[in-house]
């Protein structure tokens, strides 16, 4: 049994990720899965430059902008990069952060009040 199997909703996100290469589940968001990533690491943005294995610039393009802007503009980037080059890398670290801060549920947290409407 794969670890991955003990936190459903990063599992449905990555597995969804994977299928899906990367194209959000909703119009004109992120991909569930990086929002997932953002959600467990976005107080800590050491944190996320390392685990996105950034450089010296990228970094600096990373705190340079804005909260989302960074997302937007850097942080997706690698953070795709990863998941296409070493998917097994970012699965196992996906799953160390779910370890440390839980399995969050983007869906309900994000779009369930938008789907009602």
């Amino acid at each position: 049994m794969s670890k991955l199997e003990d936190f459903p909703h990063l599992q449905e996100y990555f597995v969804t990720y994977r299928q899906k290469n990367g194209i959000p589940e909703h119009e004109n968001c992120f991909p569930n899965l990086l929002i997932w990533f953002r959600e467990v690491t976005d107080n800590d943005d050491e944190m996320a430059i390392n685990l996105l294995q950034m450089d010296e610039d990228e970094a600096e393009d990373f705190c340079s902008w804005g909260h989302n802007s960074r997302w937007a503009y850097v942080g997706a980037n690698a953070f795709a990069s990863l998941m296409e080059c070493y998917p097994e890398y970012m699965k196992n670290t996906l799953i160390q952060l779910a370890e440390c801060y839980g399995d969050p549920d983007i869906e309900a947290k994000y779009f369930s009040k938008k789907d009602k409407k």
